[in-house]
């Protein structure tokens, strides 16, 4: 799970966002966000989840076997979990199995 910058890169923005005043250092590069995303896995017997920062740095993480029967308020409960111990979560994406 999450162990290379190219399974991250579903975290990052398809296009340039535009720069003004308020989004926009002196150099005229964005401002780096202080927001981070949870990621959730859910391809496999084991249900996956991490904290994932603006920069790519793996926070908190969490596992747990996989309830379909109760996969909604499984999936709700790790993301409550992670909520708590990050400041700002910008999105959650979930990830599950083609096929």
């Amino acid at each position: 799970m999450f162990d290379s910058l190219r399974t991250l890169d579903y975290a990052s923005f398809s296009s340039t966002p535009k720069l003004n005043a308020r989004n926009a250092r002196k150099d005229g590069y964005p401002v780096e966000s202080e927001a981070s995303f949870i990621g959730i896995d859910l391809s496999g017997p084991t249900l996956r989840a991490a904290v994932v920062n603006s920069a790519g740095v793996i926070g908190d993480r969490q596992e747990a076997q996989l309830e379909a029967d109760r996969l909604v308020e499984q999936v709700a409960q790790i993301v409550r979990d992670l909520r708590r111990g990050t400041a700002s979560i910008a999105s959650v994406g979930i990830a599950n199995r083609a096929g």
